[in-house]
């Protein structure tokens, strides 16, 4: 283990901890803010398609090459929970209206087969 002047600590073997915590610079919350432009999931499906990872999180590329600041990725990888869980409350919400139209064309349909 190495410590420079400034605190920087070099570290080679595996790190064990019970709990750690870490300071974060900034946090997800944000995606349920009402002017936030939650992406669509075609707009993410082309991103992917091109770059071959997810919107605002690092390619495999950068992480190889700058490691991973863990703070940073679990800010990150929050707000990718965040998102799913709007686009599954979109989901649920979509599937209950297009099963209560179902319900009504049903009704509609079992009148006009009594008449």
């Amino acid at each position: 283990m190495r410590m420079d002047a400034m605190g920087n600590t070099e570290f080679h073997g595996t790190l064990r901890a019970i709990k750690m915590n870490v300071d974060a610079k900034w946090w997800s919350d944000f995606v349920f803010a009402d002017d936030y432009k939650l992406p669509s999931l075609a707009e993410v499906e082309a991103f992917i398609a091109i770059n071959k990872h997810l919107p605002n999180v690092p390619s495999e590329a950068e992480v190889l090459e700058n490691g991973i600041d863990v703070a940073n990725m679990q800010a990150i990888q929050q707000q990718k929970i965040e998102e799913l869980t709007l686009y599954t409350i979109d989901q649920e919400k979509r599937i209950a209206a297009q099963q209560k139209r179902l319900e009504e064309l049903e009704a509609l349909i079992g009148q006009i087969i009594k008449q």
